[in-house]
C-alpha cells in the first residue's frame, strides 16, 4: 500500500542478515497498480461529468466523441442519446449528456476496458464511481421576456429565458393587491404565461415574479414590471441580454408587435389611397412605384414605426442617440455596471402613442491574455533560452501596465539546475535562463502568469524539452481568422478551422496533428499538406471537448516544436419543439420554442431557419414565424455560444398545407404580411416571410409581389444598422426574392441595389463565417441582378448597381480566404472570380491569370512598397480577389466593349478589400473585347488601328446606386490586338486591350476620343464637303495631343487622295505647328474624291480620317421644264447643242 504515483507505487525496504546484524540492506519495490476512478464530479449547470483516474489512461476502443464502449449500457442510457466523450487531460475524461439524460447526485456507473500506460486494464466487471454534485452548483439564470407596457386591446407574453440543461420548475406570481392577476398566474406552471390586458386595471403598475427551482432544488426569483395603458401603442420588449464582455459589441435588440386594437397606431387618419403630410391628406398617385422614396413608403406599407433610442446620463438625463430601427448596435464599451439606454417606439403620424423600454447593461473586464511567444519546443541546454510573454494583452485596453510572473516545473516538482539547487526566475515580460542550467533529457514546463491592478489574471505554459545539440530554432504561431478572437487563446471552435503557421524555421518543415491517445487526423483533412509553412485543419474534424497537440519538426537541423489546443464544445442537451404540428401557408404563425440548451461560455443565441436559409441571429430562444408549404417539414437551429463554437440542431416535423386561398386573396395576404413587416421595421420577419413567399409558385413570378418585397426591404434597412450577421442573413433574402432575375422590374432593380450598398459597404461578410457555399450566393445574386439590369434599359444606371455587386463578390471572395488556398467560382458564362492568399513579396512582378476567361494582371516589381502595404513584411499574407463580369451596360453614352475586372489586394489581416493608389509602379492588365453590336463597321477600325481604345475605370458615389462614372485618371490604352482565327486571319471585333494603370480599381475598355486625335474643326470621319470645280478649298486641320511628348512628337500627313484628280492647284498639307495646319485643293475634275490623313508618331499610325470632297461642275440642278440651253446665261456660261 505505498503510496502510487501514476500507476506506480514505490515500497521502499530495508533490513539486515539475522545472524550479521552489520550487514544491512535497503531497496525499493515497485509494482504496478490497477485503474481506480477518482471522481466523477458534475459541473457548475449539471450537463457534463468529469472524470478523473488516479492514473493515466486511455481507451482503445471509441473514436474520442462517442462514448460508445467506455461504459456499460445502463450508464450510456443514464448519460442520455448522443452523449459525448473527450479526453481533458490524460486523466480527465468529460462526458456531455445528450439530450435525455437523467443523472443526478449519487447515481452511479460503470467505467469499461480502460487501459494504463502500465497495460494494467480495467476488471472485467468495470470501474464503478458515483456522481458528485457540483462543487459550487449555478442556479438557474436569465430573465424574464416581455413588454412593460401594453394597450387596452393587447396580450402581455411573458416567458423565461433560462440558462440550464436540467429541468427547471416555474411557479408564477404578482406582488401587491392583485388578486385577478394573482388567481389567473397561479394556473401558469410553465416558462410562459399569456396575461390579458382585461386581468390588469388601467395605469397601475404590477410586480410579476417568477420563482425557478431546478433539479438541485436551487432557487432563483426574477421579477418584471408590467402596466396597462389606455393608448393604443406597440408592444415592445428587449431580447438582447444585459450582460456583455468589454471585447463584446453591445448590441440591444428589441421584438416589436403592433397593438391589436381595431383601429390601431398603424391605422392613419387619412382615407385610404391617401396619405398624411403635416396635417394635410394627400393623395397617393396611381402608381406609387413613380413617387418619391418616402411616398412610395406611406402609400404602399402605411405609416411606419419610429425609434429614437437614447442614452440614459446619471446627470444630464437621456441623450438621444438618433432615430434608428429594432436594433441598436451600441459598440464596444469599457466595463461599468452602469449603462442605461431607452427606446421611444410610436408611430409616425400618432406621436402621442409612446411605448418606452428600458435597457440596463453591464459591461464585464475581459479575461486577460497570457501567451508565450513560440510555445512548446526542443531547446539546446548549451545555450541562453529567452522566454518572451511580451504577446500577453488585455482585451479591454491595449495600455494596461500588466505584471508578470514566471515559475518552472519538472517531473512535478519545482525546476532545479545541474547542482540541484532550485532555479530562481526573475519577473518581467520577458525571461532569460542561461546556458548550461538546464538538463538535457528533462522536460520543463515554464508558466507565465500576468495580472493587472484591478485583479485580473490569467496563466500560459509552454513545455521545453532539453537537449545537448544544436537545434531548430523553429516556433509555432496560431493564425487566428477574421471572425476568431485571440482572446479565444489555445481553444478553437469545433465549426472553425485551426491554422497555424511556422516561424523562424529552415525551408523544410514537416507538421503532425494526434489527440491525446496518439491517434492521427487523417491526412484529408490538411488541405495545405503536412510540408507547407502554413498547416490547416479544415471546420468539423477536431472532437468538441477534446484535446490536440499539433508538431513542427525541421527538416534540417534537429528539433520540434507543439502546439495544444483544446476544442470549444458547442452549446448542447436542449431540444426544440415547433406548434403546432400542422397549418397553412402564409397563414398560420407556427412558434418554435428551444430548451435546455446551456453552455460554460454563456451568451447562447439562436438562429432559425429552414431548406439550407437561416435568418437573423436572436439571443431569444423562441421564434414565430410563416411557412411554405410542404409536407413532413424540419426547421433548422443553430445554437452558438459567446466565444463562437455552435452545432446545428433540428425540430420536430410539421405539415404545411398550400394555401387556402385563391391567387388575388394569396397576394393581398402576402401584401398585408409584408406591410405589417416594413412597418415594424422588423428584418427577422421579413425574412423569413420572403422565404415563404420565394417557395409560393404564385406569388414568386408576381412582379408586383417581388416588387413589394424588395422596397420593404429596402425601406427596412434605412432603419437598421448593419451588422456581420444581419448583411449576411440580407443576402439570402435577396437571392430568394431575386430568382433568375425574371420578374424583377426598374423599382426592385433600385431597390435591392440600395440594400446591396448597405451590405457591401459595411464590412459584414469578412466578419462572417463564410464558406465557398456563401460564396456562391454572392456571385449568383450579382449574375441574376446584372442580366436584369441590362435587360432593363429605363434603369437610372445599371454600371452602379454592377459596381455595387462587385464590392460584394470581392468582399465575399476574402472573407474565404483563411489559408494560403484559392477559390474559383464559375457559376456562369456571365461572372468568374478568384481569390488567392499569398506572401506580399511574392505579388513583385507577378502575372495573375484568371483561368476562365483570357484576363491577366501583371504586377510591378517593387509592388510591396505600395503605400498601402508600408511597414508590412514581404512575407506578410495579403489577399488578392479578381472578379470578372462580361456583362456592363452603357453610361453616359459611352461605348463599353468589354467585361469589368475588378482587382483588389489588402493585407489579410484587413477585414475589407482595399484599393491601393499611388502604385510605384503600373500595373497591367489584359482585357477581353468585343464591339460587336457595340461598334459601327468604321469604328471599329478606329478602335484596332486608329487608337480609340480608352482604359477606364468606375468611380462610384458613397451610398447612392443611380451615380458614379467612367473615368481615365491613371489608366492608359498600351496595345490593341485583333484575334485571329486557326487560319491566321482577323475575327471581326474581337481582340484584347493591354491597360497599364497606376492604382487598383474596377475596370473597362470603352471606345472613346483617343488620346491622340483629329478634333474639330477638322472634318469627320467619311464627311462630305461641297466644291464647285475651280473654286480654291481651305481645309483646317487640328489635332489632340494628351500624350507625354516623351513618347514622341506627331505628324500629320496627306496619305492619299482617291481616285487621282485633275487641279488647278494640287492638294497641299502644310502644319503651321505640330497640332494645327492647313490642307488646301483648288480641284478641276468634277466627282468624288476621297482624302486620306494620317497622325504618325515614331512612324507608327497613330489615327487615321478619312472624309469625302464632291467637286461639282455647277452648282444649279434642273428642274422641270428647264434646259442647259436656258439656264446657261443665269451664269454667264455659253451653252451650245
Amino acid at each position: 500500500n505505498g503510496p502510487a504515483t501514476n500507476g506506480l507505487a514505490v515500497v521502499p525496504v530495508s533490513g539486515s542478515l539475522v545472524l550479521a546484524p552489520g550487514f544491512a540492506f535497503s531497496f525499493p519495490f515497485t509494482y504496478f497498480t490497477s485503474l481506480r476512478i477518482v471522481s466523477a464530479t458534475l459541473n457548475e449547470i449539471g450537463n457534463i461529468l468529469d472524470i478523473v483516474f488516479d492514473q493515466d489512461a486511455m481507451h482503445p476502443v471509441g473514436d474520442q466523441t462517442s462514448c460508445v464502449g467506455f461504459f456499460d449500457s445502463a450508464t450510456l442510457a443514464m448519460f442520455g442519446a448522443g452523449s459525448t466523450c473527450a479526453w481533458n487531460d490524460p486523466r480527465s475524461l468529460f462526458v456531455s449528456f445528450g439530450s435525455d439524460f437523467t443523472v443526478l447526485p449519487g447515481h452511479s456507473g460503470i467505467a469499461t476496458g480502460f487501459v494504463t500506460l502500465n497495460d494494467m486494464t480495467t476488471p472485467a466487471n468495470g470501474v464503478s464511481f458515483t456522481v458528485l454534485p457540483p462543487q459550487l452548483p449555478r442556479p438557474p439564470t436569465g430573465r424574464i421576456l416581455g413588454p412593460s407596457q401594453i394597450g387596452p386591446c393587447d396580450v402581455a407574453t411573458l416567458e423565461v429565458d433560462v440558462s440550464s440543461s436540467n429541468e427547471i420548475q416555474y411557479e408564477w406570481s404578482c406582488v401587491g393587491s392583485c388578486a385577478t392577476l394573482q388567481h389567473l398566474l397561479a394556473t401558469q406552471v410553465g416558462r410562459k404565461v399569456h396575461i390579458p390586458s382585461t386581468a390588469l386595471q388601467a395605469d397601475v403598475a404590477y410586480s410579476i415574479q417568477a420563482v425557478l427551482t431546478d433539479y438541485l432544488n436551487v432557487q432563483r426569483v426574477y421579477k418584471h414590471a408590467l402596466t396597462r395603458t389606455t393608448d393604443r401603442i406597440p408592444s415592445v420588449y428587449g431580447q438582447s441580454y444585459g450582460v456583455f464582455s468589454s471585447s463584446e459589441t453591445v448590441i440591444l435588440q428589441l421584438q416589436v408587435a403592433p397593438s391589436q386594437c381595431t383601429e390601431s397606431p398603424f391605422a392613419s387618419p387619412c382615407a385610404p389611397g391617401s396619405y398624411l403630410v403635416g396635417t394635410a391628406c394627400v393623395a397617393c398617385p396611381v402608381d406609387p412605384t413613380t413617387a418619391p422614396h418616402e411616398v412610395r413608403e406611406s402609400c404602399q406599407f402605411g405609416p411606419l414605426l419610429r425609434y429614437e433610442w437614447f442614452s440614459i446620463d446619471p446627470v444630464n438625463g437621456p441623450q438621444s442617440m438618433g432615430v434608428g430601427g429594432t436594433d441598436l448596435v451600441v459598440g464596444n464599451l469599457p466595463p461599468s455596471k452602469g449603462y442605461q439606454y431607452m427606446v421611444e417606439v410610436r408611430a409616425v403620424h400618432f406621436p402621442a402613442s409612446i411605448s418606452v423600454f428600458n435597457f440596463n447593461v453591464e459591461v464585464r473586464p475581459s479575461n486577460l491574455v497570457a501567451a508565450i511567444e513560440g510555445g512548446n519546443r526542443d531547446f539546446d541546454v548549451r545555450r541562453n533560452i529567452v522566454l518572451s510573454g511580451m504577446s500577453s494583452y488585455d482585451p479591454d485596453n491595449e495600455n494596461t501596465v500588466l505584471n508578470y510572473e514566471w515559475s518552472c516545473t519538472s517531473d512535478g516538482e519545482m525546476c532545479r539546475g545541474a547542482d540541484l539547487a532550485l532555479i530562481t526566475l526573475q519577473p518581467g515580460a520577458s525571461l532569460e535562463v542561461v546556458a548550461n542550467v538546464l538538463q538535457a533529457g528533462k522536460s520543463y514546463m515554464f508558466t507565465l502568469s500576468v495580472s493587472a491592478m484591478d485583479g485580473r489574471r490569467s496563466t500560459a505554459s509552454a513545455y521545453l524539452w532539453g537537449r545537448d545539440e544544436l537545434v531548430s530554432t523553429a516556433f509555432i504561431v496560431r493564425e487566428y481568422g477574421r471572425f476568431e478572437n485571440a482572446a479565444i487563446g489555445n481553444l478553437v471552435n469545433p465549426n472553425h478551422p485551426l491554422v497555424l503557421s511556422a516561424r523562424a524555421a529552415s525551408s523544410g518543415v514537416e507538421w503532425d496533428i494526434t489527440d491525446t491517445a496518439k491517434n492521427p487526423v487523417d491526412d484529408s483533412s490538411l488541405p495545405l499538406g503536412t510540408r507547407s509553412r502554413m498547416f490547416e485543419v479544415v471546420a468539423g474534424v477536431l472532437a468538441p471537448g477534446g484535446m490536440y497537440e499539433s508538431t513542427l519538426r525541421d527538416l534540417v537541423a534537429p528539433g520540434r516544436a507543439s502546439y495544444q489546443v483544446s476544442v470549444n464544445p458547442a452549446p448542447s442537451g436542449g431540444a426544440c419543439q415547433v406548434t403546432p404540428s400542422t397549418g397553412f401557408a402564409l397563414e398560420t404563425l407556427f412558434t418554435v420554442e428551444c430548451n435546455g440548451f446551456d453552455d460554460s461560455d454563456g451568451g447562447v443565441t439562436y438562429q432559425f431557419g429552414y431548406d439550407g436559409v437561416l435568418f437573423k441571429p436572436q439571443k431569444s430562444p423562441t421564434i414565430s414565424l410563416y411557412l411554405p408549404a410542404g409536407l413532413g417539414m424540419s426547421l433548422s437551429i443553430v445554437v452558438e455560444d459567446a466565444r463562437g463554437a455552435s452545432a446545428p440542431f433540428s425540430t420536430s416535423t410539421v405539415d404545411v398545407m398550400g394555401s387556402r386561398f385563391d391567387a388575388s386573396q394569396e397576394k393581398q395576404q402576402a401584401e398585408q404580411l409584408l406591410s405589417r413587416a416594413a412597418q415594424i421595421g422588423d428584418v427577422l420577419l421579413l425574412e423569413h416571410l420572403i422565404a415563404a413567399i420565394a417557395n409560393s409558385a404564385v406569388l414568386n413570378t408576381d412582379q408586383a409581389t417581388v416588387s413589394l418585397m424588395a422596397e420593404a426591404l429596402d425601406s427596412i434597412l434605412e432603419r437598421t444598422t448593419m451588422t456581420a450577421e444581419v448583411s449576411k442573413t440580407v443576402l439570402q433574402s435577396i437571392r430568394l426574392l431575386v430568382g433568375d432575375g425574371s420578374y424583377l422590374d426598374k423599382t426592385s432593380l433600385e431597390s435591392v441595389g440600395r440594400s446591396l450598398l448597405k451590405i457591401a459597404s459595411f464590412d459584414a461578410l469578412g466578419m462572417s463565417q463564410l464558406t465557398p457555399s456563401h460564396v456562391q450566393e454572392a456571385v449568383s445574386v450579382s449574375t441574376a441582378l446584372l442580366a436584369s439590369a441590362l435587360s432593363t434599359v429605363d434603369l437610372v444606371d445599371p454600371n452602379a448597381l454592377g459596381e455595387a455587386l462587385v464590392k460584394l463578390g470581392e468582399t465575399s471572395l476574402k472573407s474565404l480566404l483563411a489559408t494560403q488556398s484559392y477559390y474559383l467560382a464559375e457559376p456562369s458564362s456571365s461572372i468568374s472570380a478568384m481569390a488567392k492568399r499569398l506572401n506580399l513579396g511574392d505579388l513583385n512582378g507577378v502575372t495573375v491569370v484568371l483561368p476562365a476567361d483570357p484576363v491577366s494582371v501583371s504586377f510591378p516589381t517593387t509592388f510591396s512598397s505600395a503605400s498601402g502595404f508600408q511597414g508590412a513584411a514581404r512575407e506578410e499574407p495579403v489577399d488578392l480577389q479578381l472578379f470578372f463580369s462580361k456583362d456592363v451596360a452603357v453610361k453616359d453614352n459611352n461605348k463599353i466593349v468589354s467585361g469589368s475586372i475588378s482587382v483588389t489586394v489588402s493585407l489579410s489581416s484587413e477585414s475589407e478589400p482595399a484599393v491601393l493608389e499611388d502604385l510605384p509602379g503600373e500595373i497591367f492588365l489584359n482585357i477581353p473585347v468585343n464591339t460587336n453590336g457595340v461598334l459601327t463597321e468604321e469604328e471599329t477600325e478606329f478602335f484596332f488601328f486608329g487608337g480609340n481604345a480608352r482604359c477606364v475605370y468606375w468611380v462610384g458615389a458613397a451610398g447612392a446606386v443611380d451615380e458614379g462614372a467612367w473615368s481615365t485618371s491613371g489608366c492608359r490604352a498600351v496595345q490593341t490586338q485583333s484575334s485571329l482565327n486557326a487560319a491566321g486571319e482577323r475575327i471581326p471585333g474581337e481582340g484584347s486591350v493591354t491597360c497599364a494603370c497606376s492604382h487598383l480599381s474596377t475596370f473597362a475598355v470603352i471606345y472613346g476620343v483617343a488620346p491622340l486625335s483629329f478634333i474639330e474643326p477638322t472634318p469627320g470621319y467619311g464627311d462630305v464637303i461641297l466644291v464647285e470645280a475651280g473654286t480654291p478649298l481651305d481645309i483646317e486641320i487640328v489635332i489632340r495631343n494628351d500624350v507625354d511628348t516623351s513618347v514622341g512628337v506627331p505628324e500629320v500627313i496627306l496619305e492619299s487622295i482617291t481616285p487621282a484628280a485633275e487641279s488647278f492647284e494640287s492638294v497641299s498639307l502644310v502644319m503651321s505647328d505640330p497640332l494645327s495646319g492647313h490642307l488646301t485643293w483648288v480641284p478641276k475634275s468634277a466627282g468624288d474624291f476621297t482624302i486620306e490623313l494620317l497622325i504618325v508618331v515614331n512612324g507608327l499610325v497613330r489615327q487615321r480620317r478619312l472624309f469625302v470632297v464632291r467637286v461639282l461642275f455647277c452648282e444649279h440642278y434642273l428642274v422641270a421644264g428647264e434646259t442647259l440651253n436656258s439656264i446657261a446665261p443665269m451664269y454667264g456660261v455659253a451653252f451650245f447643242l
